[in-house]
């Protein structure tokens, strides 16, 4: 399978939980790690193992522990690592995301980027001053009440 086909569902069951959740009056507890459940959740319907916060162990420590990552999936030999960002600023800084998931020895290093459509739509993903290119189409639902938006990026 590719990551294509786990990037694409991860993007678009995103906008749909948090479109549930605006319904619900619950925009008062929206944070990066409320995309955490959904991701697993659709990783391990799509037969992928999956690993929350994986220490970085070939970087450097900080204040004792390891820096970590979002997500490592596993699936037939093949893993694929994965950094999540809920961004409310069109330019979303991403050096230190990056630097983490080139830190892993896979080649399947993904970034996803959530938040307002409006945000996603313009969103200037940048890296040690470069630009992003987008890797999957955004992924959106305006319903007039909620407008939010999914795009990744390959690393």
């Amino acid at each position: 399978m590719s990551s294509v086909s786990l990037l694409n569902p991860i993007c678009r069951g995103l906008v749909g939980y948090v479109s549930y959740l605006a319904t619900c009056d619950m925009s008062t507890v929206y944070s990066e790690y409320l995309l955490y459940e959904p991701i697993a959740r659709i990783a391990k319907s799509q037969g992928y193992d999956v690993r929350c916060e994986v220490p970085v162990i070939n970087m450097p420590k900080e204040r004792g522990d390891y820096k970590r990552i979002d997500f490592q999936f596993t699936k037939d030999n093949s893993t694929i690592v994965l950094e999540v960002k809920w961004s409310d600023k069109t330019t979303c800084p991403v050096t230190k995301d990056i630097e983490k998931l080139k830190a892993f020895a896979s080649q399947n290093r993904f970034l996803i980027v959530f938040g307002r459509g409006k945000t996603i739509a313009g969103l200037k993903a940048k890296s040690n001053g470069r630009m992003l290119s987008p890797s999957g189409k955004m992924v959106g639902w305006n319903s007039g009440k909620t407008n939010y938006a999914a795009r990744w990026f390959k690393v």
